[in-house]
């Protein structure tokens, strides 16, 4: 089977990168999978993550700033795209985000035998009203939708008839666990808007009047002036010694075990990652209970915590109970790291096979 993976960046360092490195090293070890990778954009001069040496890579290179509007340059970019499907002679097309998924059937060959698979790893509402009225319209094209949890499938429901739920799986599994005497918070993320990051300083600005001992460790980069930002009120606050501010990292495990609690305060997530792998290492994990993402990993009051949306006190009141509670900060880590097994590499990739067995 010849099977390629439309992603916007391959060379990104944002979760949905990682996802899709994982993903193909998995498929590749399959020895009747062929796997290739066509990234539309290549924003980034190095791979951010390893592929299996099996795995061929295809930049389109597309230019992000051609002077036209929007439709016109959506336009482009799905005929380009459509251009390599089409000559490619795929048995499948994995295509990962919202735009991708109208890319690869807009201009699709009628008489091609090549499915589209269509997949989405953010919140529904990540989309804008007018895009989403495209796609309720373009999605009917797809031979299967997959999304990444159950509770949005009713939205998608009126937009295409085969929709598959398949979660993200683990990046890797392993009988660590974190021993839970590091009195370290750590959240891991893209330093931008969504993630909410100023909100979360403003959350350790509470805990640390409290419990002094405690730093917090931010893990990711963002745009320069929003990390001039986070930095600003990290000054402002007197935090510079409590909060560490690292760049992104490929050895994440190492500074999941050299933390205690795993906190996240996005606006909106699809299925974090890397909340998934902090549970794998037993990390208890707090978040705010937004729509989609963290109630799918952690299991209120035995995992971990899911606080009202956005309430700053509440999310730094969960933080101390654990802080205080050493007890239940070993019981939340134990229930956390079990519950992470549903995201095995394994179950996963199972998962995606049967899907496309039935297509082909």
């Amino acid at each position: 089977m010849k099977l390629a993976i439309l992603v916007t960046n391959i060379n990104s360092q944002g979760g949905v990168a990682r996802v899709i490195s994982n993903l193909a090293n998995e498929f590749a070890e399959k020895k009747d999978i062929n796997v290739e990778i066509i990234s539309v954009f290549k924003q980034n001069s190095k791979l951010e993550y390893s592929f299996n040496e099996r795995i061929s890579l295809k930049y389109l290179d597309l230019d992000m700033d051609l002077p036209i509007n929007k439709i016109k340059k959506q336009i482009v970019f799905s005929k380009e795209v459509n251009k390599v499907i089409n000559e490619g002679n795929y048995n499948i097309v994995l295509s990962t985000n919202a735009f991708l998924n109208m890319y690869a059937v807009l201009f699709k060959n009628k008489k091609s035998k090549t499915k589209i698979i269509g997949s989405e790893h953010g919140a529904y509402t990540h989309l804008g009203s007018g895009w989403r009225a495209i796609t309720k319209i373009l999605y009917k094209r797809l031979d299967s939708f997959v999304l990444l949890t159950e509770k949005e499938k009713d939205k998608y429901k009126e937009y295409t008839k085969d929709i598959q739920v398949i979660p993200n799986m683990m990046t890797f599994e392993s009988d660590e666990i974190s021993d839970l005497e590091h009195k370290n918070i750590i959240s891991v993320g893209r330093i931008d808007e969504n993630k909410n990051i100023s909100n979360l300083v403003d959350v350790f600005k509470l805990v640390s009047e409290k419990a002094d001992e405690w730093t917090l460790t931010i893990c990711g980069s963002g745009e320069k002036e929003d990390v001039e930002l986070i930095k600003e009120k990290i000054k402002e606050y007197n935090l510079n010694k409590k909060i560490i501010l690292k760049d992104f990292t490929n050895n994440i495990k190492k500074e999941f075990l050299n933390s205690a609690i795993f906190v996240m305060t996005s606006k909106s997530e699809g299925l974090p990652m890397v909340m998934i792998e902090a549970s794998s290492l037993g990390l208890p994990c707090i978040s705010y209970d937004i729509l989609t993402g963290p109630s799918d990993i952690i299991q209120n009051n035995k995992s971990g915590y899911l606080i009202e949306p956005f309430d700053t006190e509440k999310m730094a009141e969960g933080i101390l109970d654990l802080i205080y509670n050493k007890e239940k900060m070993i019981e939340f880590s134990k229930h956390a790291k079990k519950a992470s097994h549903r995201f095995k590499k394994d179950l996963i990739v199972e998962k995606w096979i049967k899907l496309f067995d039935s297509l082909n």
